[in-house]
C-alpha cells in the first residue's frame, strides 16, 4: 500500500469532490475505483481534483477513462 496515496470526499452542494493526493499507480487503482464508484449516479456530479497528485500512470488514466 503506497502511503504517498490518499483521497478525501466532500459534498459540496450538488456535487461530489473527490480530492486525489500522492501517487496514483497499479499498486493503488483498486482503492480510487473505491473510493469514485459507490459515489457514481446517474444524476451525480463528481470532481476529481487532482492538483495534489504527483504521478499518474496509464492503468489509473485507463480507469478514469472507463468511470467516465
Amino acid at each position: 500500500m503506497s502511503p504517498r496515496f490518499s483521497t478525501n470526499v466532500v459534498h459540496e452542494g450538488d456535487a461530489i469532490v473527490i480530492y486525489v493526493s500522492g501517487d496514483v499507480d497499479i499498486a493503488v487503482v483498486g482503492r480510487l475505483r473505491d473510493v469514485i464508484e459507490p459515489n457514481m449516479g446517474p444524476e451525480q456530479t463528481i470532481v476529481l481534483d487532482l492538483s495534489g497528485v504527483e504521478f499518474m500512470d496509464s492503468s489509473s488514466l485507463r480507469y478514469l477513462v472507463q468511470a467516465r
